[in-house]
C-alpha cells in the first residue's frame, strides 16, 4: 500500500505545481462586469478599479488584457511585489484602436453647466464627482473639448498669428524671487495668486504662485512665493506670461479652476454650452502609477 500512497501524493503534488504554474489571461472590457471571472471575453471585468484590487493576488506570467477600441478611466496602481512577468497588453478586432487608459475624467454632458453670461459657462465639481478630493495641485491639470485641449485663463492671451504678443518681457531681479517689468499696465495686486511662467532659458519655463504685485514709478515688481533654483537668476529681458487668474478668462478655448470653490469654469471654442460636447477634466497625473519594484512587467 506505501507505494501506491506514495504514487498518489506524487501525482497530486505534480497536479498542484502544474496549476500554480499555468499562466492565465484575464479580460478588461467596457460592458464586461466586475463580479465576472474576468477568465474569458464573454466574462471580462469592466473597471480599472477591480484590475487594481486583483493585482496582488494573479500569478507570475499572468496577463491582463483591455479590449481594443475602449476607454477606461481611472489610475491603475501596481503593487511593489507584482508578480515575475506580468503582461499587461490588448484584445479584440485588431482594425480597432488600442485601448485608452486615462487619468481624465469624463464630465457628463447633463452634469449642470450654468451660464454666466458672454459664452462662460461654470459648474460645481463637488456636485458631480461627489467621492473625489479637488485640490489646488493636480486634480485639475488639464482641460480638453472634444479631444483639443483648453488653454488656463492667461495673460497676455495666445496669439499663435504673432507669437511674441503672448509674453510681456522683463527688465531686471530684485533678490532671489522678485521679477521687475515696466511691462504690464494691470493695478498693483492684480496677479496676486496667480501663476508666472518664466522663460529660464531658450528650451525651459519654469512656474512659480505670485503672492505679491507692486507697481512704483512705473515699475512693476512681482514676488514670487519660492526663490529660484540656486545659482539661477531670471534673465533679463526673457518672456513670462501669467495664467489661472479667473479675471482673464476672456478667450474662446480658455478654463479656469478655483481650487477654494470647486468651481470649473469654461469658455468652449465656439461659446457654446459645454454640453454640447465632450469635455475630459485630468484628474490624475497619471494612468499607470508604478512602483520601483514594477521592473519585471511588461506593456505592450
Amino acid at each position: 500500500m506505501r507505494p501506491v500512497v506514495w504514487g498518489c501524493a506524487l501525482q497530486v503534488f505534480a497536479l498542484l505545481c502544474s496549476q500554480r504554474t499555468t499562466a492565465t489571461d484575464y479580460y478588461v472590457s467596457s460592458s464586461g462586469q466586475d463580479a465576472n471571472s474576468g477568465t474569458t471575453p464573454g466574462a471580462a471585468w469592466q473597471t480599472i478599479a477591480k484590475v487594481s484590487s486583483m493585482l496582488v493576488s494573479l500569478r507570475a506570467s499572468d496577463s491582463v488584457l483591455f479590449r481594443r477600441g475602449d476607454t477606461f478611466r481611472d489610475q491603475l496602481t501596481l503593487p511593489s511585489r507584482l508578480p515575475y512577468n506580468f503582461t499587461f497588453a490588448s484584445y479584440g478586432n485588431a482594425s480597432a484602436p488600442l485601448p485608452v487608459l486615462s487619468g481624465a475624467l469624463l464630465v457628463p454632458a447633463n452634469s449642470g453647466w450654468t451660464p454666466l453670461g458672454n459664452g462662460t459657462y461654470a459648474l460645481n465639481l463637488t456636485s458631480v464627482f461627489p467621492a473625489l478630493s479637488f485640490g489646488a495641485a493636480g486634480a485639475a491639470a488639464n482641460l480638453y473639448v472634444d479631444s483639443q485641449r483648453m488653454t488656463v485663463a492667461r495673460w497676455p492671451n495666445r496669439n499663435l498669428v504673432n507669437r511674441s504678443l503672448m509674453f510681456r518681457r522683463a527688465s531686471g531681479t530684485s533678490g532671489s524671487n522678485t521679477l521687475l517689468t515696466q511691462d504690464l499696465p494691470q493695478p498693483a495686486g492684480y496677479f496676486n495668486g496667480s501663476t508666472i511662467h518664466v522663460r529660464m532659458a531658450n528650451w525651459m519655463y519654469s512656474e512659480f504662485t505670485v503672492t505679491g504685485h507692486t507697481v512704483a514709478g512705473g515699475t512693476a515688481r512681482v514676488t514670487t512665493a519660492s526663490s529660484l533654483v540656486p545659482d539661477l537668476q531670471w534673465p533679463s529681458g526673457f518672456g513670462f506670461y501669467f495664467d489661472n487668474l479667473l479675471s482673464e478668462l476672456d478667450s474662446p478655448g480658455e478654463w479656469y479652476f478655483a481650487s477654494n470653490t470647486k468651481m470649473l469654469y469654461l469658455r468652449t471654442p465656439n461659446l457654446d454650452s459645454p454640453a454640447a460636447h465632450t469635455v475630459e477634466l485630468a484628474y490624475y497625473v497619471s494612468a499607470f502609477r508604478m512602483s520601483s519594484a514594477c521592473n519585471r512587467t511588461t506593456i505592450t
